[in-house]
């Protein structure tokens, strides 16, 4: 093998795998074994991307000081369960989700908090401003 072909494979290798380090575990970011949070605020920007979508809020925390949290949906998932049945999100119920939030609306989200404390959240329920759910990832179904 020439010395010019290993560096290009290398290289290769590089361009192939990096787009993996840009995508993340929940669990590196969110400690799952933690007690989910609820907020409930104003919607100012969405951003629908894959692997993940983000929507930020402004929420006012109990001194009156707002702080625009960012909101972490999941990306699409889909979960075998026993007896040929599964549950999950498409992309297109991903789309679906978040294209029905505008910025100004008021929703509510619950779920977990970023382990380093900062505003960042990877939500698992949000509803809009009367209660209705848009959609709820917390209970699995019986199996």
């Amino acid at each position: 093998m020439s010395a010019l072909k290993i560096p290009r494979m290398g290289f290769a290798l590089f361009a192939i795998a990096a787009p993996l380090f840009g995508h993340h575990s929940p669990a590196g970011l969110f400690d799952q074994k933690s007690a989910p949070i609820a907020i409930t605020g104003k919607v100012t920007a969405i951003e629908i991307k894959s692997p993940h979508s983000y929507f930020w809020m402004d929420v006012m925390d109990p001194t009156g000081v707002v702080h625009n949290w960012k909101v972490e949906y999941g990306g699409t998932w889909r979960l075998d369960i026993p007896g040929d049945r599964s549950i999950g999100l498409s992309g297109a119920d991903e789309k679906r989700i978040l294209g029905s939030l505008k910025p100004g609306a008021v929703v509510s989200v619950e779920g977990i908090r970023a382990k380093d404390g900062t505003y960042w959240i990877s939500f698992k329920f949000l509803s809009d401003d009367q209660g209705k759910t848009i959609v709820d990832m917390r209970v699995l179904p019986a199996r």
